[in-house]
């Protein structure tokens, strides 16, 4: 199975990339609500283009395009929980898997993206 068949299969909610993670890479609309209401420090990254950013976005949301995430990636702290979103979930998914490979383990997919949140 190739890497982009392993990205074009989305895992079941609540499954882990990674072994013995205790932060699945999907994180659901509730979960996310949950995450929120917490307090707990967590990074949230909107991957959409600029303007899809400036249109609508969640607040606290930092904006890292998708094609920049590889190479921003060093901007982000692989010690803390970062919650990736894009229009559907599919690109946020990507990039979250990317950056796990990467050394960033706690780097969830907010699942359906902003719209399927938004529709909560």
């Amino acid at each position: 199975m190739s890497n982009m068949d392993q990205v074009k299969e989305k895992p079941e909610e609540g499954s882990s990339e990674t072994a013995g993670n205790e932060f699945p890479i999907l994180i659901t609309g509730d979960e996310f609500k949950k995450l929120i209401e917490s307090g707990e420090d967590f990074i949230l990254v909107d991957i959409r283009r600029e303007s899809e950013y400036e249109e609508n976005h969640l607040d606290g949301a930092v904006n890292i395009i998708r094609r920049r995430v590889r190479k921003e990636r060093d901007t982000l702290d692989p010690s803390k929980r970062i919650v990736l979103y894009c229009g559907s979930g599919f690109d946020s998914l990507d990039s979250a898997s990317m950056l796990r490979q990467s050394g960033f383990p706690k780097t969830q997919s907010l699942k359906d993206g902003i719209d399927g949140y938004n529709t909560n």
